[in-house]
């Protein structure tokens, strides 16, 4: 292979993700060790989101792992490598606090804390192309059971959660997605070649915790997540094989002093 062409394949597998100068950062931040009682252990709600209130950021007990997950966008079975310490639940945690000079969106709220990761915990990643076991979500043979929402419609925002979870969902397909993953092993990819708001069956998606991700995809099981989902939504999970983009871990250290 000519040397270009190798040159060009290696950076198509493997991109190097380093917090460059234009990156945005908090004007000031605070890392302190969270210790946690003998025989205690923690995990951190999957999808919960960054905490920030105003240009104030804070996060209680977390790990490099649940940073990384929130800042980058991607479940922890989409991150590789990396310390025994980095991840829960018997990992090492942390409690953060930070201030920004101005309220910050959401992308700019990620970019600071991945700047924060490189800065305090000199992190150093980079992505990978990988082929994984996967959930390929697909319609099943019984057709949706979601109802597609005008294009114009728009879905209720709540001030605050509400007291009762709601019957209904409305959202995209990736965001249901984003609910799906939480409660299973794999990476899902979307097969379903679905487009805009669909109205569907709000599923109870706490019972599909971390106790049940790994169970057998049983059909029967009213438990099961792979049940609900054809049953109530119309759409199936099919295990196979597919590539998928991955973060792996380069470096990473346990934070300097403030």
């Amino acid at each position: 292979m000519p040397f270009l062409k190798r040159v060009i394949a290696g950076i198509s597998a493997a991109v190097v993700i380093s917090a460059g100068a234009w990156a945005q950062s908090f004007e000031v931040a605070s890392v302190k060790p969270h210790p946690l009682r003998p025989g205690q252990f923690m995990f951190r709600i999957p999808g919960r989101g960054l905490q920030v209130h105003g240009d104030r950021f804070t996060e209680d007990a977390v790990t490099v792992n649940d940073l990384i997950m929130e800042a980058y966008g991607v479940p922890e079975h989409q991150i590789s490598g990396g310390p025994s310490w980095a991840a829960a639940p018997n990992g090492d945690h942390f409690d953060i606090a930070a201030k920004s000079a101005a309220v910050p969106t959401v992308r700019e709220l990620q970019e600071m804390v991945q700047t924060l990761l490189a800065d305090r915990f000199h992190l150093k990643l980079h992505r990978e192309m990988k082929e994984v076991p996967v959930y390929a979500l697909v319609i099943a043979k019984t057709g949706s059971k979601m109802r597609k929402m005008a294009d114009d419609y728009t879905a209720p925002t709540y001030a605050t959660r509400p007291r009762e979870r709601p019957a209904v969902m409305v959202s995209t397909i990736p965001m249901l997605i984003g609910l799906i993953s939480n409660g299973v092993d794999r990476p899902v990819i979307d097969q379903t070649e679905l487009s805009g708001q669909y109205e569907y069956t709000n599923l109870d998606w706490g019972q599909f915790g971390r106790d049940k991700r790994a169970g057998p995809l049983d059909p029967q099981s009213g438990e099961s997540i792979f049940f609900a989902v054809q049953q109530e939504l119309g759409l199936k999970l099919e295990p196979r094989k597919d590539p998928v983009e991955v973060l792996v871990i380069d470096h990473v250290e346990k934070p300097t002093a403030n």
